[in-house]
C-alpha cells in the first residue's frame, strides 16, 4: 500500500492536466486515471537505461501504450507530477516515489511533498522547460 501512489491517483482523477515526470513510466491504477486526462509523460528511454531499468519502463510502456516525451540523452532522476484541478488550482507533488506501482508492490518506503505553493509549482514548471522538455 502506498498512500502517495493512491492520492497522486485521486488527484489524477480529478484533473483536467497532469504533466508527469519520473524515471519510470506511469504503471497501475496512476496510469490508467492518467488516460482520462490530458497528460503530458515523460520519463527515460528504455535505451538510455540501466539493464535493470530498461526492462521495467520496456514493460510498463508495453501494458500502458504510453510514450515518452523525454528526449534528452541525460538520464533522468527527477520525479513530481503538476496536476491541474478541474477549478484551475494546481497541485504539485515531488519526492522520492517513482509513481509506478512496482514499487509499491516491492514495498519501497518513500517521502513526497503535496503543495499548492505557487513559488513551488513554478520552480518545478522552470525546471522543466529548462532540463525536461
Amino acid at each position: 500500500h502506498s498512500a502517495i501512489y493512491r492520492r497522486a491517483r485521486e488527484l489524477a482523477l480529478q484533473s483536467t492536466h497532469v504533466l508527469f515526470v519520473s524515471q519510470y513510466c506511469p504503471s497501475g491504477r496512476l496510469a490508467q486515471a492518467l488516460r482520462k486526462t490530458d497528460h503530458d509523460i515523460y520519463f527515460n528511454q528504455p535505451e538510455r537505461s540501466p539493464l535493470l531499468n530498461r526492462f521495467l519502463i520496456r514493460m510498463n510502456m508495453v501494458l500502458t501504450g504510453f510514450r515518452s516525451a523525454y528526449q534528452r540523452k541525460k538520464y533522468l532522476h527527477a520525479k513530481y507530477l503538476i496536476f491541474t484541478l478541474k477549478d484551475g488550482t494546481k497541485v504539485a507533488m515531488t519526492g522520492s516515489h517513482n509513481f509506478a506501482y512496482a514499487g509499491v508492490l516491492f514495498g519501497t518506503r518513500e517521502v513526497a511533498l503535496e503543495t499548492k505553493d505557487p513559488a513551488v509549482i513554478t520552480q518545478l514548471e522552470t525546471f522543466t522547460k529548462k532540463k525536461i522538455v
